[in-house]
C-alpha cells in the first residue's frame, strides 16, 4: 500500500493514483463471507454514505472490517494516501465479494460522520470523513491547475483558513449535476467529505461527488 504522505511540500492537486491491486475479470476473487452487523443494520461505505449489498464487490479494511465501493477506494488512495478513514490504516486492505451473514461483521459505516460539525469543530478529526456545515464566504480558482476553492473564512489568499475543494478535472461532473460555485457564496452548505490536513495549503474537505453537498438556504 502507499506510504502516508511527508510533510513537504506537494502540487496544489498532487494525486496517487494507485490502488489495491484488482484481480480483474480473468483471474477469480475469491469470495470470503463478509456479514452485516447485526446491530448496526445494513453496511455503508464510509466516504459516500451509501449501501453496500450482497454480491458487490468491495474493498476491505482487515484491520477494522469497514468496507469501500472501489470508486471510494480509488478516491481514498489518490487523497488519504491510502488510509482507512476509520482506523486510519494503509495496510491490510483487501477485495472480496460481500456476502449473506458469515465469519466477519462488516462494521454498520463511518464512525465519524454521526453528527455536523462546524469551524470550530474540526480539530482531531483529520483524515476521516464528516459531515460539515457552513457559510461560503468566498470562490476562488487556481490559474495554474483550475483548481476550484470554496471558501468558509473571508481572506484573499485562497490557501488561507478552512475550505471545500474541487480538483479542475471534476469541475464539468459538478456543473452537470447543477452545482455552480459562484452561487454557493453568501449560502448555508451542508457537505460529507475527507477532511485533510494538506501539508501545504492546509485544513480542506474533500467530497467524492456533487451528491455529498446539499446547498442550504441563504
Amino acid at each position: 500500500m502507499t506510504s502516508p504522505p511527508s510533510r513537504g511540500r506537494r502540487p496544489l492537486d498532487w494525486r496517487d493514483n494507485g490502488a489495491p491491486p484488482d484481480p480483474g475479470e480473468d483471474e477469480p476473487v475469491q469470495a470470503r463471507p463478509v456479514a452485516f452487523g447485526a446491530a448496526e443494520g445494513t453496511a455503508h461505505d464510509p466516504l459516500d454514505g451509501t449501501p453496500l449489498v450482497p454480491g458487490e464487490r468491495i474493498v476491505l479494511c482487515t484491520h477494522c472490517q469497514t468496507g469501500y465501493h472501489p470508486s471510494s477506494w480509488t478516491f481514498l488512495q489518490a487523497h488519504n494516501a491510502g488510509a482507512c478513514v476509520n482506523c486510519r490504516q494503509s495496510s491490510g486492505m483487501s477485495w472480496q465479494v460481500l456476502g449473506q451473514p458469515g465469519q466477519v461483521a462488516l462494521v454498520a459505516g463511518d464512525r465519524q460522520a454521526d453528527r455536523v460539525l462546524g469551524l470550530s469543530d474540526l480539530d482531531g478529526h483529520a483524515n476521516t470523513v464528516v459531515i460539515f456545515e457552513g457559510r461560503v464566504l468566498g470562490h476562488q480558482v487556481s490559474r495554474a491547475t483550475g483548481t476550484h476553492f470554496i471558501k468558509f473564512h473571508a481572506s484573499r489568499n485562497p490557501f488561507d483558513g478552512f475550505k471545500l475543494v474541487v480538483f479542475s478535472a471534476d469541475t464539468d461532473r459538478w456543473e452537470q449535476a447543477g452545482h455552480h460555485f459562484t452561487d454557493w457564496v453568501g449560502r448555508h452548505v451542508r457537505v460529507r467529505g475527507l477532511l485533510r490536513d494538506h501539508p501545504a495549503y492546509g485544513l480542506e474537505i474533500l467530497p467524492k461527488s456533487p451528491e455529498q453537498i446539499t446547498v442550504l438556504q441563504a
